[in-house]
């Protein structure tokens, strides 16, 4: 028997080579259709492949010659031809449907870690985000999820890390095909943490300042209410000086005894009131006002429970304040009315006065501008109107401890 050339032994080899590979293709297409479901054809072509195998080596051999070897070349490109459109029709498979695998892809491309575990600690499913946080932390690769995630879990919901970064693990169990399973997810939270940090600090720097401005306001409120006194001595210096006015035309021209009396009478007023101490800060605002009505012969009536809070004190003590001037100035009345009642927040102060209605338009200047800033800065609402009667209406909120 003589044996093959060499060229003939090297096309041989090549085919043999050719049939393996298509031979390994269909074991893998084989494997593949666990998913796919449509193995039959994929066997019957490996079957196919093994036997065009076996005739080859036979034909190197010269076994047998029955067959051409350009029939064993026709066989390979069939089988050749049915493996690419076999290939093609797996791809397809895959594109359409949901396999172990395009679920292991699509779970990597998750930006955070997630692991699927049961209660013997067996990993069914593990993402690279959490594989490598679990080595970042742990130093070694995830084998029992029990142990690791037991472990990570203890180090508290929030894990700081080098490089001010911030991991939030959390743990959970759920079902899945009737088994109870644990569900592990790392979220990196690094630059939520950090506005939540910046945030904090911001709050404890305006508290601070919210505190600061809360001490200006009380500030401010005296210093109204000195002024406001410092007004009305004004005030009453300038009627003595026309109670002095009056005096010397009385005693330059004469007069009756009705109208010296009067004069006397305001002077003594006058002189009571200039006499006090300048200590009235350090009294009762409320006493304060009283005396000072009390002094210049006014009457105070009150209804209700005046506010005992800081800021609100300072406010209806000023109000009452304005309003007994004015009163005075304006109205030519000698009786102010006070009505306090509560609100749902806080307090509702009506002023009125038994003086002269106003006829010409009210203009906010002076102590009422100021009045209704202070009213305003406190949070409060401040309403003029005239109804039969001036009117003052002061709306403001109860002070928190």
């Amino acid at each position: 028997m003589m044996g093959l050339s060499h060229n003939t032994v090297v096309i041989n080899g090549l085919i043999g080579a050719w049939v393996l590979l298509l031979l390994w293709l269909f074991i893998f297409l084989i494997a593949l259709n666990i998913y796919m479901k449509q193995k039959k054809i994929d066997v019957l072509l490996t079957g196919t492949t093994i036997f065009i195998y076996v005739l080859l080596q036979c034909h190197m051999s010269n076994v047998t010659a029955s067959i051409p070897f350009y029939v064993l070349v026709i066989l390979c490109l069939v089988i050749s031809t049915l493996g690419i459109y076999r290939v093609h029709q797996a791809y397809i498979w895959q594109r359409k449907h949901i396999t172990n695998l395009s679920v292991k892809h699509a779970v990597d491309k998750i930006p955070f870690g997630v692991c699927y575990y049961n209660k013997s600690g067996r990993i069914l499913l593990i993402n690279k985000a959490m594989t490598d946080f679990c080595e970042e932390l742990t130093g070694e690769p995830v084998r029992d999820g029990n142990i690791t995630f037991e472990k990570i879990l203890s180090m508290g919901s929030v894990i700081h890390l080098p490089g001010e970064r911030a991991i939030s693990v959390y743990s959970d169990s759920c079902i899945i095909d009737s088994e109870e399973v644990e569900l592990a997810t790392a979220f990196d939270i690094s630059e939520e943490y950090k506005k939540t940090n910046m945030l904090m600090q911001k709050e404890e720097e305006l508290k601070e300042i919210n505190e600061k401005l809360t001490s200006y306001n009380k500030e401010m409120v005296s210093v109204i209410a000195l002024r406001e006194v410092l007004n009305a001595k004004v005030k009453i210096h300038d009627e003595l000086g026309s109670s002095l006015l009056a005096t010397k035309k009385y005693l330059l021209r004469g007069g009756t005894l009705e109208e010296r009396e009067h004069l006397i009478e305001g002077l003594r007023n006058n002189v009571r009131f200039l006499r006090q101490e300048s200590e009235e800060v350090q009294y009762d605002e409320y006493e304060m006002i009283m005396n000072t009505a009390t002094d210049i012969g006014m009457k105070v009536d009150i209804k209700g429970e005046l506010p005992n809070d800081g800021r609100s004190r300072h406010i209806v003590a000023t109000a009452m304040h304005e309003c007994l001037t004015n009163t005075i100035r304006h109205a030519g009345g000698d009786t102010l009315f006070v009505e306090i009642s509560n609100t749902a927040d806080g307090y509702r102060i009506v002023y009125t006065n038994n003086g002269a209605v106003p006829v010409d338009k009210i203009s906010e200047k002076g102590g009422l501008s100021s009045l209704r800033n202070l009213v305003e800065q406190a949070g409060g609402t401040m309403q003029i109107t005239v109804s039969g009667q001036y009117i003052l209406t002061i709306e403001l909120h109860k002070e928190k401890d």
